[in-house]
């Protein structure tokens, strides 16, 4: 009987009907994983060899000595940043049903995300008729990390989890390294501006922009001992950056971290009461701890940060407020230490200035209509989070207020690799939090 019983398993296994209800295991593809990975990697390790020279044989960490080539042309490592992610987005748009997924895609997000592209393409016409065909070709450069949030959809949780790990283990290396060169004495920029390091980068902000892309992906995975590890790297690189920005958005993300888990209303408004008059403390305290020039002087209108846009906002025309001088005003590819020469770009000194932010600089671009398009863009998650509880809730309520809060010190299109890394996330959980891909299986 048994054995009869036993053939009738069998037999019934073979039929197709037993393995419909059955979930069988699927190889997946890491290609997407590794080239974004790579892309990172790139980023954070390419300028190493130049700094890693710096630090040894002069004991200072230099600015963009080495961001513009001689002859006029785009330096290697940029290019091979550029080739690195259009490779990245070529698989995207190859391999995977990227106007299925458009379709499927969180609509707040998604909406904001196509008004961006769009104010954008005003701008880059602006450009096109007003400036020159090679000022838009930086401008188009210069935005195009905005595509991001196309791999963003096309992203599991399993490569989500592998780039968490990527950018983790790099974060560790660059908080040994910047603990290297902050016991050395190392200053940044010679013997200006405060005692800061660098790590690998070849600024301050940038490095602490790193740190705050290792907090965004702490913010989609459960805490661990590695969890834990990672945090303590990211808070290395932002103390010895002795950036103001990168302590109050790391201050920002702990706080507001520990709050969504707070089950107590009354906690939660206590705690933030408390806590928010502080984070605006905080670069007063900086400024002792780094040796700088006080943080309060930048509300000065003679300050630099706003100055530069109270000056660029004086100097423009009603027109150009609303739209702005054009895409690729106040890009950093035209405004070097090495001084990439205007003339073969069109351009003149109306369009090649110093931003300094993400705010002057999408208002030289696009005027008041694009700064608009991308702030909705940047609070787009929050808004959608509002619409109920998921997996990456506290990622959604928590990166529209670190993006904002660090546009205040660069550029956020143009610091690689959280720029990369930002819009990524926007797409993958504008893709989760969308119909019916918030269902699919991993």
């Amino acid at each position: 009987m048994t054995g009869e019983l036993h053939c009738a398993r069998s037999n019934w296994q073979h039929h197709p009907m037993w393995h419909a209800g059955r979930r069988l295991p699927v190889k997946h593809d890491h290609t997407l994983l590794v080239l974004f990975g790579a892309l990172v990697a790139f980023c954070v390790l390419v300028d190493l060899p130049v700094t890693w020279n710096n630090v040894v044989n002069e004991r200072f960490a230099l600015y963009h000595k080495f961001a513009a080539d001689p002859g006029g042309g785009i330096p290697w490592h940029k290019a091979g940043k550029d080739l690195l992610f259009f490779l990245l987005a070529a698989v995207v748009v190859c391999r995977h049903n990227v106007a299925s997924r458009l379709s499927q895609a969180n609509r707040t997000v998604l909406g904001a995300w196509l008004a961006v592209l769009l104010a954008a393409g005003v701008a880059l016409a602006n450009t096109l008729v007003s400036v020159s065909p090679m000022v838009a070709l930086v401008g188009l450069r210069t935005n195009s990390p905005l595509l991001m949030l196309l791999v963003g959809l096309t992203l599991r949780d399993d490569d989500v989890r592998g780039l968490y790990h990527v950018v983790g283990g790099l974060a560790v290396f660059e908080a040994l390294f910047g603990a290297y060169q902050y016991s050395i004495g190392v200053r940044v920029y010679g013997a200006t501006l405060g005692y800061r390091v660098t790590g690998s980068f070849y600024d301050p902000n940038t490095y602490a922009l790193f740190a705050i892309c290792c907090v965004l992906l702490l913010s989609t995975q459960p805490r661990a001992r590695i969890w834990y590890v990672y945090l303590f790297s990211a808070m290395t690189i932002v103390l010895t950056s002795g950036s103001r920005m990168g302590f109050s958005v790391l201050a920002l993300w702990i706080v507001f971290y520990c709050v969504l888990r707070m089950r107590s209303t009354a906690a939660r408004v206590l705690v933030s009461l408390v806590a928010i008059p502080m984070i605006f403390y905080i670069p007063g305290i900086v400024d002792v701890w780094a040796q700088r020039g006080s943080f309060y002087d930048n509300l000065n209108p003679h300050s630099e940060r706003l100055g530069i846009m109270l000056e660029y906002l004086h100097s423009t025309t009603d027109a150009e407020i609303l739209i702005g001088r054009g895409l690729g005003t106040g890009a950093n590819v035209l405004h070097t230490d090495d001084g990439v020469p205007l003339a073969e770009f069109g351009a003149d000194l109306t369009v090649a200035f110093l931003t300094d932010s993400m705010y002057t600089a999408t208002m030289a671009q696009g005027g008041l209509i694009l700064l608009i398009c991308l702030l909705s863009l940047l609070a787009s998650p929050w808004i959608a989070a509002k619409r109920g509880e998921h997996r990456y809730s506290t990622l959604m309520r928590l990166m529209p207020m670190l993006a904002l809060l660090a546009g205040t010190s660069m550029n956020l299109t143009e610091a690689a690799p959280f720029n990369y890394v930002l819009f990524a996330l926007y797409g993958f959980v504008a893709a989760r939090t969308g119909a019916p891909l918030a269902q699919l299986r991993d």
